[in-house]
């Protein structure tokens, strides 16, 4: 019975796991197509690299819900000089950071 107990735990935390990750991968997947429709990213952007980030520091999904670092974002998408502007911003170059890796890795 102890075990049977242990079991059901376990399949109930893994499956919390599961619902989270869908959840956060729900919301960058979003993200990214938001952001491919409005010409801000190529489509053939590697969103598996962002992904991953969120699933290493998910505070990236929150991050992205931030009007601040949107604006951000938007602003080095369209004018990537403006990069410079937020270069010493932490909470904007820990979400740039994988966005610019899939914009150049796999091309």
């Amino acid at each position: 019975m102890l075990l049977a107990c242990r079991i059901r735990e376990t399949r109930g935390r893994l499956l919390a796991d599961q619902r989270k990750e869908a959840t956060a991968r729900h919301a960058v997947a979003s993200w990214i197509y938001e952001s491919q429709n409005l010409g801000l990213l190529p489509g053939d952007f590697n969103g598996e690299i962002l992904l991953n980030a969120v699933q290493e520091a998910p505070d990236i999904e929150t991050k992205l819900g931030e009007e601040r670092v949107l604006d951000a974002l938007y602003k080095i998408m369209i004018n990537p000089k403006a990069f410079i502007e937020y270069q010493n911003d932490e909470d904007v170059m820990k979400v740039a950071h994988p966005i610019i890796q899939g914009l150049v890795l796999d091309r």
